[in-house]
């Protein structure tokens, strides 16, 4: 209700040519806020992106580091049995 007092106080004191500017410059305001919406959106995605590339690194790092040490503990029975075992 605030908003439509502040139109009616708007259209009781300004003139027409007043009130177009005003709203030419309401209307670019808003496209700015959304270029600015979508170069948040888009920086918001990328980073997103980045991070799930990152965990995917991070999981085949994992995986390798876990098949290394399967490795060396299979060495390791190896050896133990080796030395073990007449």
């Amino acid at each position: 209700e605030m908003a439509e007092m502040s139109a009616e106080d708007l259209f009781e004191t300004s003139t027409v040519e007043e009130i177009r500017q005003i709203e030419k410059k309401t209307r670019q305001d808003i496209e700015e806020k959304k270029e600015d919406l979508r170069q948040l959106v888009g920086a918001r995605y990328r980073d997103l992106i980045e991070s799930a590339d990152s965990i995917m690194h991070m999981t085949k790092l994992a995986l390798a580091v876990v098949e290394a040490v399967t490795n060396v503990q299979h060495g390791c029975a190896s050896l133990h049995n080796s030395i073990t075992q007449p």
